[in-house]
């Protein structure tokens, strides 16, 4: 004799939208999920989460960031490419070219294009 499946006994928490997923820790016997960019509570009693109000913000300097990340990927190319020559291509002035615009990217999809020009060359 075959038994039937057991009712599913998942609840959907009350305030959370699972639409991009969350993970949930455990700090000293207390559940918190974060979603959404904001640290919320787990109630679970409640079956519900508390939004948990911080003030810290975290700031950054992307031209630092992206100036960074340019010298890696220009030092990574300067040292493994596989013709020392760069097929007649002068490496060091592309540097030189392509770094001017860094002050001027916004994002990492721009920096993503600068990046993917540079080494389209």
């Amino acid at each position: 004799m075959i038994e039937p499946f057991e009712q599913n006994k998942t609840e959907k928490i009350a305030g959370t939208d699972n639409s991009f997923g969350f993970g949930i820790v455990e700090v000293s016997d207390k559940l918190y999920v974060l979603f959404n960019s904001t640290i919320n509570k787990l109630n679970l009693d409640g079956n519900k989460v508390d939004p948990i109000s911080i003030s810290y913000t975290f700031r950054r300097n992307l031209s630092e960031e992206f100036s960074q990340m340019f010298e890696e990927a220009w030092a990574q190319m300067e040292e493994n490419y596989y013709d020392g020559n760069f097929h007649g291509l002068n490496w060091k002035k592309m540097k030189e070219y392509y770094q001017q615009f860094i002050p001027y990217l916004n994002n990492r999809a721009d920096m993503r294009v600068m990046l993917n020009d540079m080494l389209a060359n």
